[in-house]
């Protein structure tokens, strides 16, 4: 079974039908999809901003990442399962379109950024937990979350335009 016959399937499946062919569907897992990826952006700025030493230097790193944690899983959960259903309505579409394969490229790398920290820096947060301007590797960490986030949001809004013609409307 090729790529193009699994997006086939996906596309003219049942959930992928009522989500394209409804009035109300699209557009209301679009404007879920957006809310969850707001608290997602949100919460990964937040922390994303002590890293770099920009904000709330009075704070360990612990304490902000305890606060937002739950946010940002949260979010990312519901922003990835309406994503999904978005999707559905027209996988063809936009697995070619290269908005939607920069969205995804991003957050691709915001994981692997995630990754890395989470192996290599995090393990060290005992020596810099309460300093006001985190060590380098630690701000690099966070200046390429924020970048990458904001690339995800920034594809993720011009998928609307990229795919606008296809999509006849």
């Amino acid at each position: 079974m090729s790529l193009n016959d699994i997006l086939n399937w996906i596309q003219n499946s049942d959930v992928g039908t009522a989500v394209r062919e409804s009035d109300w569907m699209f557009p209301t897992f679009e404007s879920m999809h957006v809310v969850f990826l707001t608290a997602t952006f949100g919460s990964i700025i937040l922390l994303d901003l002590r890293l770099t030493g920009l904000g709330f230097k009075g704070r360990s790193v612990s304490d902000v990442t305890k606060d937002v944690i739950t946010w940002t899983w949260v979010g990312f959960l519901c922003a990835a399962i309406t994503g999904s259903l978005l999707f559905t309505s027209s996988p063809i579409k936009y697995y070619a379109d290269w908005a939607t394969r920069g969205k995804f490229t991003c957050m691709g790398l915001a994981a692997i950024n995630m990754l890395v920290y989470e192996l290599l820096v995090h393990p060290t947060i005992a020596e810099w937990d309460n300093d006001p301007v985190p060590p380098i590797r630690v701000r690099i960490a966070g200046f390429l979350s924020i970048t990458l986030w904001i690339g995800v949001v920034i594809f993720g809004r011009w998928i609307g335009f990229s795919t606008q013609d296809q999509n006849g409307g």
